[in-house]
């Protein structure tokens, strides 16, 4: 499991896969 902290935000992810999907969603904005 990987830790990302976006904007003070702590996502917890099971791969890199699904990190990328958050992160285009959060980027998206």
């Amino acid at each position: 499991m990987a830790l990302y902290n976006v904007d003070g935000i702590v996502i917890r992810v099971r791969n890199f896969q699904e990190a990328d999907k958050i992160v285009v969603l959060l980027t998206r904005e």
